[in-house]
Order: structure tokens, then sequence, then C-alpha cells
């Protein structure tokens, strides 16, 4: 069935760790990828039309060449952002669990709602019996959004390979901070990595912020003064 909308969870896109270790075009093509197996007719799976999608059908159909359409593919499938089902076809676990609890809830619905309702409404005749019964108020979802002094969620810290560190790096035009960023982490703790992308951008700063400023004074005293041509004698050996 298509489905005309989706729900999307930004901090899962951004805090998943294989998906965060990818190049942007990969990241991209995955979210096309979403798309059509949420409009293609078969929920989750990669099938428009009634057929699995091939690297080249794939790539007309998101504007790409067929040759950087496959690399990408690969470069997903190695961090183990897709699976393929005994076909080959390719299918998202998360999309398949998100349409499986929809169509619980859907099925529970059908069979009549809010039971405590129900039983008001059987009591009464058939009345409407909402003003009799308690209203029952659904919990807000967590946010982790608090206020000043409050407690916040514990998030689960992710510990991040030395290649997708590299990457996050060389992204940012800055590979040679890399291992440093690694090794700290390594002998610190990564609990307070949550976005590998974010956190090697703030590395980057305070490393450049504790680099030494040089000023107009530093500079005049870390190159020496221009020769002014004549050359210095003693007092009494100055030719006559």
């Amino acid at each position: 069935m298509k489905r005309p909308w989706c729900k999307f969870y930004p901090r899962d896109w951004m805090g998943d760790a294989e998906l965060r270790s990818l190049d942007y075009a990969a990241r991209g093509l995955w979210a096309d990828i979403l798309c059509l197996m949420l409009t293609g007719g078969k929920t989750g799976f990669l099938i428009v039309g009634g057929r699995p999608l091939s690297p080249e059908d794939l790539a007309r159909q998101t504007g790409g060449k067929a040759e950087e359409v496959k690399r990408l593919l690969k470069q997903l499938e190695s961090a183990g952002v897709f699976s393929r089902d005994a076909n080959g076809v390719i299918y998202s676990r998360r999309v398949l669990r998100d349409d499986s609890e929809s169509e619980q809830k859907r099925a529970a619905g059908k069979m009549g709602g809010n039971p405590v309702l129900k039983q008001a409404v059987k009591q009464s005749g058939g009345s409407d019996a909402r003003d009799s019964v308690k209203p029952i108020f659904q919990k807000p979802e967590h946010t982790t959004t608090t206020t000043r002094g409050a407690a916040h969620p514990k998030m689960k810290a992710a510990k991040f390979s030395l290649p997708q560190v590299r990457t996050a790096f060389a992204e940012v035009g800055r590979p040679e901070l890399a291992n440093e960023f690694f090794d700290y982490n390594e002998a610190c703790g990564w609990e307070k990595v949550r976005d590998l992308s974010a956190m090697a951008r703030l590395f980057i700063r305070r490393h450049e912020e504790r680099q030494p400023k040089q000023t107009k004074e530093t500079s005049k005293r870390s190159h020496p003064a221009k020769p002014s041509g004549k050359i210095p004698y003693a007092d009494g050996c100055q030719p006559r």
C-alpha cells in the first residue's frame, strides 16, 4: 500500500552511527530510496510497478549514473543500512517495523477504540456518555527539551571506529586531526559524542582557538630588523 506520508525521526537519522559514517551522496541516495519504498506499492521494499528496481532503474529514478549508484549501494550495504530478502530485493528494517506497528494500531481501532467509553455507552442505553466518563488523556511523547536545572535523560553513548572518525574529519577538510580526536575519546570515553560530524567541527574549532594568535608585536619580535647597509665598527676602529 502506498503511503502519502511517513513518520520521520530526526534524532534517529542524525544519531545512526552506521549511516553517519557514509558520505553525503550515500545518505542522499538512501533518503530517495526510503521515499520509493513508501510510494512504490510494497511498503518497505524497493519495488516499483510490481518489480524490484535494478541499479540502472534506480539511477533513472534519482537522476544519477548507474556506476555511481552501484558504488553508493555497496557503501550502504557494507554499513548495514539496508537488508535484502531471499530474492535479493532491498528492504528497510525500520520501515517494515514501523508499518507493522501501524497495522496493529489500526486493527485495534477497528475493534471499537477506547473500551471505557464503550462500556459507558452500553450502560447508558446507547446515549452519549462522554459527559459521565472521566476523560483519559494520552501521555505526551517524551522529548529531550528540558528547562535549566531539570534532569536530562541519559542517552546511550555511541562508539565510533577510526575509519569513521577519519571520514568525518576528511569531510570538513582537517584529516590530520582525526587520530588525535580518536585517541582522546578512546582514553576519556565516548559519552559526549552523539553526532560525530558535529563533534568533529567542534574539536577543530577548539583546536584552532588553542593555537597562539600572532600579533603585530610578536611579528616584529619574530623577524629581525633588516640590515641598514652600514657596517658597525667598535669605538676607535672606524676607518679614517
